[in-house]
């Protein structure tokens, strides 16, 4: 249930945003979104990461028709979600960590697509 709505949500929020929101605003909301309902449900933050990754790599992956999205979509926000577990006992700091990182991963993606 907490994935599911984390892409809802998301999918709501991200929509409205530019695409320079991609590096910075797009993985603070949604690292706050997956971690935040994991936290009020009282789930693993894993399985809520694993349910969005697997969402935003099919829509990535069907738009674009390159599947490796998929696999890089899972892999990603499985490490993002791995990182919140080890410091679930801190929610804050487990939600900052995996922004830092997600954010740190669509930098480097933007960039090296010339898209930022």
């Amino acid at each position: 249930m907490a994935g599911a709505l984390a892409i809802f949500l998301a999918l709501s929020i991200n929509n409205r945003l530019s695409q320079k929101a991609d590096s910075l605003f797009i993985p603070l909301i949604e690292e706050t979104l997956k971690n935040g309902l994991a936290y009020i449900f009282n789930v693993s933050p894993i399985p809520v990461h694993i349910i969005f990754g697997f969402a935003e790599g099919l829509q990535e992956s069907v738009s674009s028709k390159n599947y490796w999205l998929l696999g890089n979509a899972l892999l990603g926000h499985g490490i993002y979600g791995a990182v919140a577990f080890i410091l679930w006992q801190r929610p804050l700091l487990a939600n900052f960590v995996s922004f830092l990182l997600h954010a740190l991963y669509n930098t480097y993606i933007l960039k090296k697509t010339k898209k930022i």
